[in-house]
C-alpha cells in the first residue's frame, strides 16, 4: 500500500512558504500527497464564525486531522461536533477548552457514559425514545435523580428527501409527531432542549433550509414545551471544479426563515427566540472541511 505523505503548503503565523504546485514540483512524489492549507482553514472558520449570530460546531468526522483541527481553533471555532469516542479523545487532547458535542443520534451505551463521565460531555442527538432512555439512564447517577438537570437534549427530526449531492433524509431524524412526543418526553431531564435537522450534504437548494426551518417550527409550536437551541446542521456547498452552488449567502437566508418562523402568525408565538447552532465541515475543509448552531 502507497504511504501517503502530508504537507502543510502554508502553516498557521508562516508567509511565503510554497505553492502546492511549488511543493509537488520540488517533491515530484512518487506515492500520493496530501497537501494541507491550514492558514486557508482559519480564514475560512473565521469567515463563517463572524457571519453567523450564534455558535458554530465543527463536525469532526469531515476532517479529524489535527492540524485541521487547530486551524480551525485559530479560526475562532469552539464547539466539535463529535460522532466517536475516538474523535471526543482527539479533540479532547488537542484542544482541552474546547466545547464538546455528541450529536450522533444513534449511540452504544458504553460510549455515551464514557463520554458523559469522561470528557464532560453534556449535549446529547437523539431521533428515538430508546435512544432518551439510553442517555438518561448512563448519564444521571441514581443519587442525582431530582437534581436539576445539566444535559443538552437535542432531538433531531426527519426531513423529506431534497436536492444534496449526499442526501440523508432517509439515514437519521424522527418524523413529526414522533419528534414532538420526544420534545415533551425530554423537556423535564434538560437543562437545554433543541430540535435539530439536516438538509444533506453540498446542499445545492437554499430553499431546502426554510421547509426544514418550518418544519422544525410546527414541532416546537405542537410540542408545548420551551424549546431553546435549534440546529440548523450543516450542508452548506462550496465550489468545486464541476459544481458551482447558487451564489447566495445561506445563513441569511436561515437567519430570515427563523425570524419569520418565530413572528408568523400560525406559531402565535411559541417558537422562542432560540439559542441557534450551525455546523462548518465542508466549508472549511473544501477550504482544505465544517458544521452549525443558533442562539439568540
Amino acid at each position: 500500500m502507497a504511504h501517503v505523505r502530508l504537507v502543510s503548503s502554508r502553516p498557521l503565523g508562516r508567509a511565503g512558504l510554497p505553492s502546492v504546485d511549488t511543493v509537488v514540483a520540488r517533491a515530484r512524489p512518487t506515492d500520493p500527497m496530501l497537501c494541507l492549507r491550514p492558514a486557508a482553514i482559519a480564514a475560512a472558520a473565521r469567515r463563517f464564525v463572524g457571519s453567523f449570530p450564534g455558535d458554530v460546531l465543527y463536525a469532526v468526522k469531515c476532517n479529524p486531522e489535527p492540524r485541521v483541527l487547530r486551524a480551525l481553533w485559530a479560526g475562532g471555532v469552539r464547539h466539535y461536533d463529535c460522532a466517536s469516542l475516538a474523535e471526543l479523545a482527539l479533540v479532547r487532547k488537542l484542544l482541552p477548552a474546547a466545547e464538546l458535542h455528541f450529536m450522533h443520534p444513534v449511540k452504544a451505551r458504553r460510549a455515551i457514559h464514557e463520554a458523559f463521565n469522561h470528557y464532560g460531555v453534556t449535549d446529547f442527538a437523539l431521533d428515538s425514545a430508546d435512544e432518551l432512555a439510553k442517555i438518561l439512564q448512563e448519564t444521571v447517577p441514581v443519587g442525582l435523580v431530582g437534581d436539576p438537570p445539566i444535559l443538552g437534549l437535542f432531538v433531531r427530526l426527519a426531513l423529506p428527501k431534497g436536492d444534496a449531492v449526499l442526501d440523508l433524509s432517509g439515514k437519521f431524524g424522527a418524523p413529526l409527531e414522533e419528534a414532538v412526543d420526544l420534545l415533551r418526553a425530554a423537556r423535564p431531564h434538560t437543562a437545554r432542549l433543541g430540535v435539530s435537522f439536516h438538509v444533506g450534504s453540498q446542499c445545492l437548494e437554499p430553499d431546502a433550509y426554510a421547509r426544514a426551518i418550518a418544519l422544525a417550527g410546527e414541532a416546537v409550536a405542537c410540542c408545548g414545551v420551551a424549546v431553546d437551541i435549534v440546529d440548523v446542521g450543516g450542508g452548506f456547498p462550496v465550489s468545486y471544479p464541476d459544481m458551482t452552488p447558487p451564489r447566495r449567502l445561506y445563513h441569511r437566508d436561515c437567519d430570515r426563515c427563523l425570524r419569520s418562523a418565530h413572528d408568523g402568525p400560525a406559531m402565535g408565538g411559541a417558537w422562542p427566540r432560540a439559542r441557534r447552532r450551525r455546523r462548518v465541515a465542508r466549508a472549511a475543509g473544501a477550504a482544505a472541511s465544517w458544521r452549525r448552531a443558533v442562539r439568540q
